[in-house]
């Protein structure tokens, strides 16, 4: 085991171009591990072991992101949706985004090699502003772009434990930001990850080799310890961009991270004390369109990101249900991407409390927070800018109390948020909710919240030009466009009222279904206009200029429908299907109709129906097969058109704990577009996992 162990170690390194730091992590693996597991003499954990949840099972996991308290899903009075290990791993799913396509009402469009769109209930667009996003309850939602930037995070996929995916506004306990979702990525416990695992996938996309080693010390401290290598190639690998794409790039990534758990001996299981880390590095190698009159008319670029974080958190339990818990951590991403260059650094404290009525007529959570954000911004050519830093300061508390109106029958639940940022000042979330079980296995729920969007430190502060080179018919014409956008420190925070009503059922235990209906109603969105009507554009012989600044001018609605169900009409057979209808509508503010007409992207753009269906077959001798189907209605607004796509992957064990698995990513047609004019290849792929 060892030796092939070594021989693993040597393939992972020279996979993918690696630092000095994961050389010395797959290293140190190979000369320790032996040691240490000859030294424990203990079963490592068999990762394959997982059962996968029956449909009555799942309806009884609790989940922690609704509410910040523990609920079994079947009860929550929200549209909630988990994703588990077993659908991420039967999925094939190779990044977070992509997992986060299995869930119903949630908008996954390629924007590029390295960027996603990535919304909940429409408004979609490259950061999505109205999303909030959490790793195990730590926020990764930039607020120098109101977003998240997705080729930034990441860790091993097998490592995750569930995906909670909230639909609607979670505002009223995580606050601003939580408009149209939250989503928290939650992974395993160390506990739970004992042994060793490694994995080994490459493909016509993408390679990826991780390995990762877990165990303890003493009875009262577990850990775990991982690294991982990714690469993702280009279109046409080094080659020029294809027609209709303006850039092509190879994304290299390398990630380490550990996960430490402690239980005081003296607590008798009621405190835990986790501490956990990562550190990742990133290089982008793009050749893109120069702008010149004259060839060549590429050029290549390389840019650089790095970061990390670390986390503490301490959770003490208490008598009758009570529960406490505090959290704090830091996080530092630096680099220089594409025309940027900057540093942006994070602290937060939080504490929270659980409080349960001794009758349980009460449940009530409350709790604190402070966030300190740092920022500098120096943008490069062709970009041109001022106020280059700003420090900010968020200052937040919240309560909220499920009432037992009927006991088993009828809760009330009423919550609100207060927090105060250095953009927009002080700024009220509440959220009022009831839910009724008329009979078992039958719930109907109903909600109306209030939220907000913090403007981003990009449209508040920051003023910057953008020339770019003009296109006539695809061709570069050797004329430029500019753009000088103004930051305007006296935007309003953008505001949703949202009406929500939900119904979920157990039909049998083979048969459940989750419907959800929404209205949302936004006010004082934020987009870009011209500077003044007859001002607004400077033309010269080589180029035309245009002046913009940010405004509250746009307001709307949204309103849908999203389904989902799950049904084994035989033991070793499952179907999921869910559905998704949207309706949105965006216009100019009343109060503003003397503005010229926005642009056509204004507010995002989003398809009016999403359908995925997946198959998932358990055959004899280990061997499972899987197919998902999905259509993606057309994007009206960029002129995308509709695709169906088809993913499948077959997968066998010869061993206890070895998996092989092989899959072809979007199968009926050789590339189709999805959010831009990128345009995503059909793939395949070979995966080899061993646990030990």
């Amino acid at each position: 085991m060892t030796s092939v162990l070594r021989l693993l170690t040597i393939l992972f390194c020279r996979a993918i171009p690696c630092s000095g730091m994961i050389f010395a992590l797959c290293f140190a693996f190979a000369i320790v591990l032996p040691g240490i597991c000859l030294a424990e003499e203990e079963k490592g954990e068999n990762y394959f072991e997982d059962a996968e949840y029956s449909l009555e099972q799942l309806q009884q996991v609790e989940v922690v992101t609704p509410f910040k308290r523990e609920e079994k899903i079947s009860e929550v009075s929200s549209a909630v949706f988990i994703i588990t290990q077993e659908d991420i791993r039967r999925a094939g799913a190779s990044t977070i985004p992509e997992a986060l396509a299995l869930a119903p009402g949630v908008q996954v469009a390629r924007i590029s090699e390295t960027e996603w769109a990535v919304n909940i209930r429409g408004l979609n667009q490259q950061y999505a502003n109205k999303l909030l996003v959490f790793m195990d309850g730590r926020s990764i939602y930039s607020h120098v772009l109101s977003g998240v930037s997705w080729d930034y995070q990441g860790t091993l996929m097998e490592d995750i434990e569930r995906i909670e995916v909230i639909r609607g506004p979670g505002a009223v306990v995580w606050g601003a930001d939580a408009v149209n979702g939250v989503i928290n990525i939650i992974t395993k416990k160390a506990k739970d990850t004992h042994g060793a695992m490694a994995v080994l996938s490459g493909g016509t996309e993408e390679d990826i080799a991780s390995l990762r080693y877990g165990g303890h010390f003493g009875d009262y401290i577990c850990y775990r310890i991982y690294g991982k290598l990714f690469n993702r190639g280009g279109e046409e690998n080094n080659d020029k961009p294809v027609p209709g794409n303006d850039s092509n790039t190879d994304w290299y990534s390398r990630r380490a991270g550990f996960r430490l758990e402690w239980e005081p001996e003296d607590s008798l299981g009621d405190d835990l004390v986790t501490i956990q880390g990562e550190i990742f590095a990133n290089k982008y190698d793009t050749i893109k369109y120069n702008g010149r009159a004259v060839p060549p008319h590429y050029e290549n670029t390389t840019s650089r990101v790095a970061g990390g974080h670390m986390m503490a958190h301490w959770r003490h339990l208490g008598e009758n249900n009570s529960d406490n818990e505090l959290k704090l951590y830091f996080e530092s991403i630096h680099g220089s991407l594409d025309e940027m260059d900057g540093n942006y650094d994070i602290f937060d404290v939080e504490f929270q409390q659980r409080l349960s009525a001794s009758d349980r007529l009460h449940d009530v959570v409350w709790g604190i927070g402070y966030r300190m954000i740092f920022d500098q911004i120096f943008l490069m050519e062709p970009f041109e800018e001022s106020n280059s830093s700003f420090d900010q300061d968020l200052v937040s508390a919240f309560i909220e109390d499920d009432i037992q109106l009927i006991q088993d029958r009828l809760h009330l639940t009423l919550g609100v948020k207060f927090e105060h940022n250095d953009i927009t000042g002080f700024e009220i979330q509440p959220s009022v909710r009831l839910r009724w079980t008329p009979v078992k296995k039958h719930v109907f729920w109903a909600a109306v919240s209030r939220a907000v969007r913090t403007p981003s430190r990009l449209e508040s502060k920051l003023d910057l030009t953008i020339k770019q080179p003009e296109k006539l018919n695809g061709e570069l014409n050797g004329k430029n466009v500019i753009y000088t956008i103004t930051g305007n420190a006296e935007l309003d925070p953008e505001e949703l009222i949202a009406y929500e009503f939900g119904y979920r059922m157990i039909a049998a235990k083979n048969l459940w279904m989750d419907i959800a209906v929404f209205y949302s109603d936004y006010d004082r969105l934020i987009d870009t206009r011209l500077a003044d009507i007859g001002q607004g554009e400077e033309m010269t012989s080589d180029s035309t200029t245009y002046y913009l600044s940010y405004e509250n001018y746009l307001e709307g609605n949204a309103y849908g429908a999203e389904i989902s169900g799950n049904w084994k009409p035989l033991p070793w057979w499952k179907l999921s299907l869910s559905y998704s209808y949207l309706h949105t509508d965006m216009e100019i503010d009343d109060d503003l109709k003397y503005l010229q007409e926005g642009s056509e992207a204004v507010g995002g753009d989003s398809p009016s129906n999403l359908v995925s269906l997946r198959s998932s077959m358990d055959f004899p001798q280990s061997i499972k097969f899987d197919l998902w189907l999905r259509y993606v209605g057309r994007l009206e607004k960029s002129r995308v058109d509709s695709y169906t796509g088809l993913d499948a992957q077959l997968s066998w064990l010869p061993l206890d704990n070895l998996d092989v698995s092989i899959g072809g990513k979007n199968l009926l047609e050789p590339r189709h577009r999805e959010f831009s004019s990128y345009e995503v290849e059909r793939s395949a792929y070979l995966k080899l996992m061993w646990s030990f």
